[in-house]
């Protein structure tokens, strides 16, 4: 009995310098993955089937697993039941392939990740969004990549790269003007003078009434910063009231097409603002769009259901005439003729943040495009649960506000990504080798003694 047990010692204690020489080194692990983006409570970039529900009150998949959020209740923002309804998207977001990362150290571990593993071109995506009451559909034809590696749109490149460590809220240069691991931001505020108030932020520049909060009770404050590249666009199709317009009631809805991103088939890559850094800001235009009086469809999507049921419904098929307002007399005397009608071009400002293992909450307030009062919350929390070596699965969030200059309106985003790192079968340095040895030898030294001994009684 007393030979197992010091077998089992010298098992034990070889696996312990295993463990702490497999710490202490460099090493290469195996990481897959999936990367979400959620742009507001309703739509998920990429579409990747549409919207479905998964989850009420705060119950539904964990984050990382299926895509849903930690928490995304929304206030006029759907038409629908307003509480703490969740939504995803049907088919994930962007696969991250099985694909090398550097780890170091442990306890926990830092890693890369290797240029372009999360990364999908799936063409063409259409969806109607039977539940909300101004999008019609919405369409893309995005291409992304992850991470990125060169330069593009005057930003620096050193935030594109996966770099992950513990407290990178001070390690990281791309979050060099972070001053804490928790913090409130505001645009144009920031710091500490940001903090909640009536609808979403006091000390925020007037109309932007956004805020973003990371909180973070983890001693190790793991994180870090990464870019989603994306290429080309796509257009939301908005259904409008007429009235809107001053024009007679009773009439159909008429419907505008705005560009977003780059036009079809764009090749130039440009990073998303949520994970970029902090406080990254990132500017895109949007173009004037023509209204048009009328618009068909195919077959009518059920009322709130989802995913938007049968297949393939409610999906713009054309539409009228442009809206051209008849001759419009000036105040010279003159005569403005033909003025068509169209909604005009914009711009949003953007704001992104840093990844992280802890809680994130983006908050907005604002105006739908019928007018009414909407705000929206979103919160999502990661978590860390790797072995100290690095094995296991990560989580971590990042979040965004945007404003939109000219019409005033506000957005919140939130991003995920779920890494998963299993290790190949490792090879041992000459160190790890000698201490084997070592260990091997006492134990048959131990061995030797306890039958000596044995054969003596």
């Amino acid at each position: 009995m007393k030979f197992m047990n010091g077998l089992k010692v010298a098992a034990l204690a070889t696996a312990a310098v295993l463990t702490l020489a497999v710490g202490a080194q460099a090493r290469t692990l195996n990481m897959s993955g999936e990367w979400f983006q959620n742009r507001g409570q309703l739509v998920d970039i990429p579409i990747n089937g549409g919207v479905v529900y998964c989850g009420f009150g705060g119950v539904g998949e964990p984050i990382g697993i299926g895509g849903c959020l930690g928490n995304k209740p929304g206030t006029n923002a759907t038409g629908m039941a307003v509480g703490q309804v969740m939504f995803k998207a049907a088919g994930g977001g962007v696969p991250g392939a099985a694909a090398a990362a550097n780890v170091n150290g442990g306890a926990p571990a830092s890693f890369t990740v290797a240029p372009h593993v999360f990364a999908q071109n799936a063409g063409q995506q259409v969806v109607a969004l039977p539940i909300n009451l101004t999008v019609q559909q919405l369409a893309t034809t995005m291409i992304f990549r992850a991470p990125g590696t060169s330069m593009s749109s005057g930003l620096s490149s050193m935030n594109w790269q996966a770099k992950f460590s513990a407290n990178a809220h001070s390690n990281d240069p791309g979050q060099s003007a972070r001053l804490a691991k928790s913090f409130r931001w505001c645009p144009g505020v920031g710091g500490p003078n940001c903090f909640p108030g009536p609808g979403a932020a006091t000390g925020a520049v007037a109309g932007y009434n956004g805020m973003i909060e990371y909180k973070n009770a983890n001693p190790n404050a793991f994180g870090g910063t990464m870019a989603m590249m994306s290429a080309s666009g796509g257009y939301v199709s908005l259904a409008l009231d007429k009235a809107s317009f001053g024009m007679p009631t009773g009439l159909s809805l008429a419907m505008a097409h705005q560009q977003f991103g780059s036009p079809a088939n764009t090749t130039i890559f440009r990073p998303q603002w949520m994970g970029l850094g902090y406080a990254a800001t990132r500017t895109n235009a949007f173009p004037g769009a023509p209204i048009y009086n009328s618009f068909s469809i195919n077959t009518p999507c059920a009322a709130n259901v989802l995913p938007p049921s049968p297949a393939g419904c409610s999906h713009v098929q054309g539409q009228g005439p442009q809206i051209i307002f008849p001759t419009i007399p000036t105040p010279g005397g003159g005569t403005i003729m033909n003025f068509p009608l169209s909604i005009p071009g914009d711009s949003n400002i953007n704001f992104g943040f840093p990844w992280t293992t802890g809680t994130v909450t983006a908050i907005h307030t604002g105006i739908t495009a019928k007018g009414a009062a909407s705000s929206e919350t979103l919160s999502a929390m990661g978590y860390d649960n790797r072995t100290p070596a690095g094995n296991g699965r990560i989580v971590m969030v990042s979040g965004g506000v945007s404003h939109r200059m000219s019409s005033g309106k506000n957005f919140t985003a939130i991003d995920a990504v779920r890494m998963d790192f299993t290790s190949p079968v490792p090879a041992m340095s000459a160190p790890a080798i000698g201490a084997v040895v070592t260990l091997m030898l006492l134990a048959g030294g131990y061995m030797a003694r306890r039958t000596f001994a044995g054969s003596q009684s």
